[in-house]
């Protein structure tokens, strides 16, 4: 069975849209965001189940969704030319996606008047401490994009206003503002939101273990309790 997703490409613009951006004329002109290849827009099914798919055996890729979402996100930073950023002025830049510093690469470098700017952003995989000394070393500020939890059903146009205008999702680093002192600063910091995720999951699970052994050891007194109150 052919992979569907939600992203494709218009070849009109060349930009990528999302399958809820689709109208029937123009169901024709899109073709994979991954891959290039031709895709069929499937709009005769309920809204929230619309979605691409290749032509049948003619592509064996399947594009996940943090794949599409992750180079969505390059495109719209790299076809701006001023975005927001928190706690300081707006920035005016020229963006180029995937540009070699020393042996890392960041998704996207925007070229400023009297600086650069490097930008990670993040769906799947945090960025690594390593990367952010490296990026300290070469005198680099770096803005971190936090995606990781984006919703799965979105339009581009909301996504673009995220990106550019809005900054919940941002984190200035400052080369001369180094906040890390060492790995293990680092990880406790940059992995903040999973540990509030899994103290969830497990309070969470303490909750249900307590409420199954009080459900043991009570149910059957309550039970029989309730029984005799009938009679």
């Amino acid at each position: 069975m052919a992979a569907t997703f939600t992203l494709g490409r218009y070849e009109p613009s060349q930009q990528i849209l999302n399958i809820l951006d689709v109208t029937l004329g123009m169901r024709n002109d899109f073709q994979c965001a991954d891959c290039g290849k031709p895709i069929v827009c499937v709009l005769d099914v309920p809204i929230r189940t619309r979605h691409f798919r290749h032509k049948k055996d003619l592509s064996k890729c399947k594009p996940g969704l943090e794949t599409l979402l992750h180079k969505t996100a390059k495109e719209i930073l790299s076809r701006n030319e001023l975005i927001s950023l928190p706690g300081r002025d707006d920035f005016a830049y020229a963006g180029k996606p995937e540009v070699s510093f020393s042996k890392y690469r960041p998704d996207v470098t925007l070229y400023g008047k009297e600086k650069n700017l490097l930008v990670e952003i993040e769906v799947s995989h945090l960025m690594t401490y390593e990367k952010h000394l490296e990026y300290q070393q070469l005198g680099a500020d770096c803005l971190v994009i936090d995606l990781t939890d984006y919703p799965k059903v979105f339009h581009v146009a909301d996504l673009e206003r995220e990106l550019i205008e809005e900054n919940s999702r941002k984190t200035y680093y400052g080369c001369l503002n180094s906040h890390f002192k060492s790995l293990g600063d680092y990880k406790n910091i940059r992995t903040e939101k999973e540990d509030n995720g899994l103290a969830k999951v497990i309070t969470g699970a303490v909750i249900a273990v307590i409420g199954y052994v009080l459900c043991r050891r009570f149910g059957k007194d309550l039970f029989f309790k309730k029984r005799k109150h009938r009679y």
